[in-house]
């Protein structure tokens, strides 16, 4: 669907609702839920990795010896279970409804970048494996790092993309964190190639600008935002590009919309920085209209 396509569909009539979007990520995540309880949850007793975990936070058992590659964080996921029951069929339960959660929380930062259905499908094939189902009720940090890493990198691109940056950071800080007390040396390698990618990839190095080798372009990176406000009488400063020309004709409604208009227009009436449409804004690019 075109620009040209959005701005000529005719409106709904008055009062009437539009159709509610159906919640495919959430769908995929409940059969996610579904499959764990019917095919893995009757038949999985304890492995000796869960019975190693489960045993430093089992107030009804001895520790079993904790080698240093392992981490605590996968223990104290089950802590609360095995505070109230020692049963294992609840603790697959929990760890079922809980995996289920964490697949629709990790997939769900994704869905503004690739769609609600895209996110689906992606969520679908990575369900659908049967390691995912196998580990999903276990108590072992192999898919909760997974998730942790794609949540991760979700929070990266919205970082750039989004204007409410700082959650998004502090969401990316949150999931390598969370990667990293599942297992250390998986959060270690998780973090590098994020680093990595703030560093050296342009359209990233705004997520980390000190960890970035080259100064932020401008003028995106310059507070006031307006290109007159920061490049007026630079001449052939560094950064200061000149806006790209109006179109002909700022003209009244009725008339063919050319692309990047209706983005254009709603930045122009929103507030600084983004209210004077700069040319490497996310606004589309173009000047606002006198």
């Amino acid at each position: 669907m075109t620009i040209l396509d959005t701005l000529t569909r005719p409106r709904p009539a008055a009062g009437a609702r539009p159709p509610r979007p159906i919640p495919w990520l959430a769908l995929v995540a409940a059969a996610y839920a579904l499959a764990q309880l019917v095919l893995v949850v009757p038949h999985l007793g304890l492995g000796w990795d869960e019975t190693v975990y489960l045993s430093q936070v089992d107030p009804r058992n001895p520790a079993a010896y904790f080698s240093a590659p392992r981490s605590r964080g996968i223990s104290f996921l089950a802590a609360p279970v095995l505070a109230v029951t020692g049963s294992t069929t609840a603790l697959r339960i929990v760890l079922a409804l809980l995996s289920a959660a964490a697949l629709y929380g990790a997939y769900r930062i994704w869905q503004p970048l690739t769609g609600p259905r895209r996110t689906a499908l992606a969520a679908l094939l990575f369900a659908g494996l049967w390691t995912t189902l196998l580990y999903g009720p276990q108590d072992m940090p192999n898919l909760w790092v997974a998730l942790s890493a794609v949540a991760a990198v979700g929070c990266l691109l919205r970082a750039v993309r989004s204007w409410a940056r700082r959650r998004y950071l502090f969401g990316l800080g949150a999931m390598v964190a969370t990667a990293t007390c599942f297992r250390f040396s998986d959060g270690v390698w998780l973090a590098l190639p994020l680093l990595a990618a703030c560093a050296l990839v342009p359209a990233r190095r705004r997520a980390a600008p000190a960890l970035s080798p080259w100064p932020p372009a401008s003028p995106r990176a310059v507070p006031s935002g307006s290109w007159r406000r920061t490049c007026a009488g630079a001449g052939s400063a560094p950064g200061c590009t000149p806006p790209a020309p109006p179109r002909a004709a700022w003209a009244p409604t009725g008339r063919a919309a050319w692309p990047g208009e209706a983005s254009t227009a709603r930045c122009c009436a929103a507030p600084a920085p983004w209210g004077s449409a700069t040319p490497n804004s996310p606004c589309g690019g173009w000047p606002c209209p006198p």
